[in-house]
């Protein structure tokens, strides 16, 4: 059972662009780049398909989404604080629970 290797982006646009060129053919360049021609023609039918987003105005719609659930993520933490002093839990107990939960909110949204 082999392994799957993985490639940097550097590498796969690296590849696809000298395929696009044309100098070389598939076969050829997959051989120098030490990967099966299935895997360059694989890459290239991804580059195609999202060379469109290159001059995309705005944020994408993963983009949105991610704002989206950002804001959903801070509403649940000022709940959570909402509840945390709605039950009376003071002092340091309830500063560290508060904080625990905004480093992980913040550590998620990168």
């Amino acid at each position: 059972m082999s392994r799957q290797k993985n490639y940097s982006a550097e590498f796969k646009s690296q590849a696809v662009l000298e395929l696009l060129r044309g100098d070389k053919p598939l076969n050829e360049l997959a051989e120098q780049y030490q990967i099966t021609p299935a895997t360059l023609s694989s890459w290239h039918r991804v580059f195609q398909e999202r060379a469109r987003t290159v001059f995309q105005q705005g944020p994408t719609e993963q983009d949105k989404e991610i704002t989206r659930q950002n804001a959903e993520i801070e509403a649940l933490l000022r709940r959570t604080a909402t509840t945390v002093s709605l039950f009376g839990i003071s002092g340091r107990h309830s500063v560290q629970g508060l904080t625990a939960l905004e480093s992980w909110s913040s550590a998620y949204r990168r």
